[in-house]
């Protein structure tokens, strides 16, 4: 590309580098991002409608810092089973942080930092176990959410590494 032009929310800057660094303090919400690019002299030979011009445009979701999240209903204690096991009864604990996480997840898992989440709003999350099996954790991965508008009720889809054979993955579900 010959030329960037970038436009970020209701930042009145155009930011002309392909690369740049902006700070969203105490923003937080849907943000539209727009990148036009710039060919000088496009390759008309083999792409004989460019124009040497492209634009794209993509919706963001800024999550509120730290201080801004330990309200929401996420964060706290949930008791439930997993679908195949409903007489293995545990707790799981979901603590903000700068990294979030849930910890007494899957049951089992005793690992201390607990497993990293990442928030979506501020009733749903994604999991990624990140290889946490070396502390019996099986690499969870997969989905959460708060059921009905009480927040009493947390659902996580997941998929975790099969105890007996690691290569193999296991679907699963908390309620």
């Amino acid at each position: 590309m010959d030329a960037y032009e970038w436009a970020v929310g209701s930042d009145p800057t155009t930011f002309t580098d392909s690369v740049f660094f902006l700070n969203f303090y105490g923003i937080e919400g849907d943000i539209t991002v727009t990148l036009k690019t710039y060919l000088d002299q496009p390759d008309v030979t083999c792409f004989p409608q460019d124009t040497g011009f492209a634009e794209v445009s993509k919706s963001i979701f800024m999550k509120p810092g730290i201080h801004e999240i330990e309200g929401w209903p996420i964060f706290g204690l949930f008791e439930g089973a997993d679908e195949d096991a409903p007489e293995d009864i545990y707790t799981v604990d979901f603590m903000p942080f700068f990294n979030n996480y849930i910890k007494n997840f899957p049951y089992g898992c005793e690992r201390t930092g607990g497993v990293a989440i990442h928030l979506t709003t501020p009733r749903a999350f994604t999991l990624f176990g990140q290889d946490y099996n070396i502390h019996d954790c099986w690499d969870p991965k997969g989905e959460g959410f708060l059921l009905d508008d009480d927040n009493n009720t947390l659902v996580i889809e997941y998929s975790m590494e099969d105890p007996s054979d690691p290569s193999k993955r296991i679907n699963k579900k908390f309620i």
